[in-house]
């Protein structure tokens, strides 16, 4: 995809997001929403996972009526969609 289409798909999504939030034609500027993202998602502290001891036995992997944690359920994909004011 070319930056002139990006552009444009960038400049359509937001377009239909402001609309869908109620916000009417409101001036957004993509470049710098972009870059707060971009500020954002290297300034967020990812402490590293703890370790398992190696000489503790794995869990098996739940099975519905295994007595375990049921297996999660699938996600529908679709947000619930914001109360208008």
């Amino acid at each position: 995809m070319s930056d002139p289409e990006k552009d444009a798909l960038l400049r359509a999504w937001c377009a239909e997001l402001t609309q869908e939030l109620g916000l009417g034609d409101l001036d957004v500027d993509i470049d710098a929403v972009l870059g707060l993202a971009g500020v954002a998602a290297h300034s967020v502290v990812r402490p590293a996972a703890p370790s398992r001891p190696s000489s503790r036995p794995t869990q098996p992997a739940s099975r519905p009526g295994a007595g375990g944690p049921s297996p999660p359920k699938p996600c529908s994909g679709q947000w619930p969609r914001p109360s208008k004011p």
